[in-house]
């Protein structure tokens, strides 16, 4: 082989920037041929903390050409997670360095969202954030506006729904985003704790 030859990891990364507990997610794995000829079995390995997810054998990489190969993760607790994607080949390799790529990721729980209801109703339904807190949390208890199952695996979003009367009393900094559905008007003590919670 060409002393010249080198292949490299040139990309590792979650196609979202959400990480949750028990949520498969994907991980994009880009292997670029750098070198002047043609490779052939190279091997790709991607780890979870050590774990071997998936090892395969990527297709023949002509010179200058990458491929990106799919993987799926899930992270199975709360935490920092350490991502590895390592490749291996029969050829030459003139910069061993680049065969390995890290990813650091922090998988969440749940992100806490607070929801100001301008209209609340009865039910979850009947006011004006119950659809949002149902999309973002299927689980979300329809009879009962405010209440989330939060014991269901693969929940990523833990919504709160609030009436716009409850935002001055209302902490803040333990959720994630505040999302305001149909308020008319805050008073002048509501608009600056939100914008004391966004700066």
């Amino acid at each position: 082989a060409d002393a010249q030859d080198n292949v490299a990891v040139t990309r590792l990364e979650p196609e979202t920037s959400l990480i949750g507990v028990n949520v498969q997610i994907r991980m994009l794995v880009e292997v670029t041929n750098h070198g002047a000829s043609t490779l052939r079995e190279v091997t790709l390995q991607v780890r979870r903390d050590g774990l071997i997810l998936r090892r395969e054998t990527l297709p023949s990489l002509g010179p200058g050409a990458s491929t990106t190969a799919s993987v799926t993760v899930e992270f199975p607790a709360p935490g920092t997670h350490a991502i590895d994607a390592r490749i291996a080949s029969t050829t030459g390799n003139a910069l061993p360095d680049d065969d390995i790529r890290y990813l650091s990721l922090e998988a969440v729980e749940q992100r806490p969202i607070l929801l100001v209801d301008g209209r609340p109703g009865a039910r979850t339904l009947e006011g004006q954030a119950g659809f949002i807190a149902v999309a973002l949390a299927p689980s979300v208890n329809l009879s009962s506006p405010g209440v989330v199952d939060l014991s269901r695996n693969g929940l990523v979003f833990a919504p709160a729904v609030i009436a716009e009367t409850e935002l001055e009393s209302q902490a803040l900094d333990g959720f994630d985003a505040v999302g305001l559905a149909n308020v008319a008007r805050l008073s002048p003590a509501g608009w600056a704790r939100l914008e004391r919670y966004v700066a």
